[in-house]
C-alpha cells in the first residue's frame, strides 16, 4: 500500500468519527498557533480545512464530496505528524513541506472551500472553527 493510500484510508476514517475529527482539529489549530510565524502563509488555509473537517464530521456541513473531505483531513494528518517528509524538529525547514501540502490542498479544494467559506458567513460557524491562526495583538 502506498504512502498516499495509507494517508487516504486514515483519513476516511477519522472523518467517521466526530470525536477524532475534533481532536485532530484541536491539535492541528494548537500547533498551528504555536509555530503561527512559520506557516502565515497558509494559516487561512489550514484553518478552513481544520473547520471543514469539523463540520463536515460533526454533520453540521455535508456539501462537499467525499474526496474534499478526505483530502482535507489527509492534509491535517499530515500537518499534525511530527515525523512526515522532513521531519518537524528540523527548525523551519520542518514545516516547508507541511506548507507545501497544505497549500496544495486547499488549491486542489479552492471551490469547496470557498463554498464552505460562504456558508460560515451566513452565520453558520461550527464549534471552535473560527480559532485563528494570527497572531494576536495580545
Amino acid at each position: 500500500m502506498t504512502p498516499e493510500a495509507v494517508l487516504n484510508a486514515g483519513a476516511a476514517r477519522l472523518v467517521r468519527d466526530p470525536a477524532r475529527a475534533a481532536s485532530l482539529v484541536r491539535d492541528v489549530l494548537t500547533k498551528a498557533q504555536r509555530h503561527r510565524q512559520v506557516l502565515r502563509e497558509v494559516s487561512g488555509d489550514l484553518s478552513g480545512l481544520a473547520a471543514l473537517v469539523r463540520a463536515w464530521a460533526s454533520g453540521e456541513y455535508r456539501h462537499v464530496p467525499w474526496r474534499t473531505v478526505v483530502m482535507a483531513a489527509g492534509a491535517l494528518l499530515y500537518f499534525a505528524n511530527p515525523l512526515d517528509l522532513i521531519p518537524d524538529v528540523v527548525l523551519v525547514a520542518g514545516y516547508l513541506d507541511d506548507v507545501t501540502v497544505i497549500g496544495l490542498v486547499a488549491a486542489a479544494l479552492r471551490r469547496d472551500l470557498d463554498r464552505f467559506r460562504t456558508w460560515q458567513g451566513q452565520g453558520r460557524t461550527p464549534e471552535g472553527a473560527g480559532v485563528s491562526t494570527q497572531p494576536t495583538d495580545h
